[in-house]
């Protein structure tokens, strides 16, 4: 495919445009990065130079603040994700409802085939992390069409190449959205010559961005994570697309949204989530923000504790300077040390109560860590010095409220699923256009195959999400099942009183 040595007037002008634009958010968005570095950090428990917890002779700093974020994580992460389909409310005919009552099972079948297909189930710890570092997570949905799948999948986005105006209070007052992605040169000309980008040669002339990026990586584990790649900017609005490399070059012409999402709250391809969401705010609040400075001063705490034990254990021993020869006192169990003076030399003996109110203002930190987290620790079973947790009850109220909390925390999540659950329904409809067989796991593991039509208009369906370990699950239907069964059993005698005997056969066989 024949390619452009130089950019022409029109694409210049539409680059100029969109990177007016685009500059206009990124100084905030280069404030929001720092802060997601510095939170990162404190995550992997990583001392910075200038803290007061460095200015001690021990240098101890334990991630106490990765210990409750993984706790946080695994309360949030389900073993698998499950969608339903329903009819949704503006259906207005009783044949259409019917109609498209029959169809959802064969969509929910499809549909979570493609999310085992997409292994989404794994990405939910990028996912929920990034939330509790940064404030707030991303999550990418497009169609792949390759030799292992045609169909929707997702991607969680690094939040650091997410550029958006931080003033807007939800994905629907958006205005625009950069994803930048990192592109190795051979990338993009495979990527033209299939069609999806033009001007890829004028890369060669661009300057390199990619030293804007180094970040965590490289302080953490000297790894460059753009070495060798390119940069590509996609701009989306609710309406048009473009995408740039190298702040330039136009790769991808001007165009409609591809995505038909007009029935849904926006059309961006996104779903930006946070943990904690702030007030009229996209960017919500991190769970590693409400701690870290609590981390520091448990650090410095901690190490100042601890030169106060090693000074009482290796004590200073004081002598007078008219010694003649210091060396000669040996320091062992058992010696003997002649002196004129007793007073000649002496131990230093620092005060032991130090210690103790160290160690006291350290406990008093740690439980701290936990009130200010509504105490996560107290959902894997953590004990707490504070003296209100003691109990029993005290014990059990701190675990609910917990729970309480954890459960709303996990909601914001289970949402951001639904709404990418209904952006696939969507493009199901959109790009499926012939019958598709989804593999079915039947009776003793036997494998067949049901044959699922396309949707059609997906704005006729909504999904809804059931997030569960799927023993639990079983439990659950089994538990619901039994219940039935014992209700038919109690009211039985009195139906078969008035002449309606219940036939009881089918509620045992239903339970089994």
């Amino acid at each position: 495919m024949p390619t452009n040595t130089q950019p022409s007037t029109a694409d210049s002008k539409v680059v100029a445009k969109a990177l007016k634009k685009f500059e206009d958010i990124y100084q905030d968005h280069e404030h929001f990065a720092r802060g997601v570095e510095t939170n990162y950090k404190a995550y992997k428990g990583i001392m910075g130079a200038h803290s007061d917890a460095a200015r001690w002779r021990s240098n101890q700093h334990p991630p106490l603040a990765k210990s409750i974020i993984e706790t946080f994580i695994a309360n949030i992460e389900e073993d698998k994700l499950f969608f339903s389909i329903k009819p949704r409310g503006k259906i207005t005919t009783s044949e259409e409802f019917e109609q498209i009552k029959q169809a959802t099972r064969g969509q929910e079948l499809l549909i979570n085939y493609q999310l085992d297909v997409d292994r989404i189930a794994e990405k939910q710890r990028a996912f929920s992390l990034q939330a509790a570092i940064a404030g707030v997570s991303a999550i990418k949905s497009y169609w792949r069409r390759d030799y292992h799948r045609d169909g929707p999948c997702a991607e969680v986005v690094d939040v650091r190449d997410l550029i958006f105006p931080h003033n807007a209070v939800s994905m629907e007052s958006l205005p625009c959205l950069y994803h930048r992605v990192w592109k190795t040169y051979e990338d993009l000309e495979e990527l033209e010559r299939l069609g999806v980008y033009k001007n890829v040669s004028q890369l060669k002339e661009t300057q390199d961005f990619s030293s804007e990026a180094e970040g965590r990586e490289q302080d953490i584990f000297n790894i460059q994570r753009t070495k060798g790649k390119l940069e590509v900017l996609e701009m989306w609005t609710p309406k048009k697309t473009l995408t740039i490399g190298g702040r330039k070059v136009l790769l991808a012409d001007e165009r409609d949204n591809p995505f038909q999402f007009d029935h849904l709250p926006h059309r961006y391809p996104f779903q930006i989530v946070s943990s904690m969401p702030d007030l009229f705010r996209l960017v919500g609040m991190s769970e590693i923000d409400s701690i870290k400075h609590i981390q520091e001063m448990i650090w410095s705490l901690m190490n100042q504790r601890l030169d106060s034990a090693e000074l009482a254990s290796n004590a200073i021993i004081m002598m007078r300077s008219d010694l003649e020869d210091p060396d000669a006192y040996e320091f062992a169990p058992g010696e003997k040390w002649l002196v004129d003076d007793p007073n000649q030399i002496k131990w230093f003996e620092p005060n032991p109560q130090i210690t103790k109110a160290l160690l006291e203002a350290e406990q008093l930190l740690m439980g701290l860590l936990q009130v200010v987290t509504g105490g996560l620790p107290m959902l894997s079973g953590a004990e707490t010095s504070t003296i209100s947790n003691q109990t029993a009850t005290g014990v059990s109220l701190f675990t609910s409220m917990a729970q309480k909390l954890m459960a709303r925390k996990k909601q914001q999540f289970l949402w951001a699923f639904e709404r990418m659950g209904d952006q696939w329904m969507a493009m199901n409809g959109q790009f499926l256009t012939a019958e598709q067989l989804v593999p079915i796991i039947g009776k003793d593991g036997v494998m067949f195959y049901e044959s699922v039509l396309p949707t059609g208009d997906a704005s006729r369906y909504k999904v809804k999400l059931t997030a569960a370990a799927e023993s639990l699950i079983r439990q659950e239907r089994r538990a619901e099942s039994q219940a039935v069964l014992q209700m038919a059993v109690q009211i039985a005698p009195a139906f078969m009183a008035v002449g309606m005997p219940i036939n009881l056969r089918a509620f045992l066989v239903d339970y089994l």
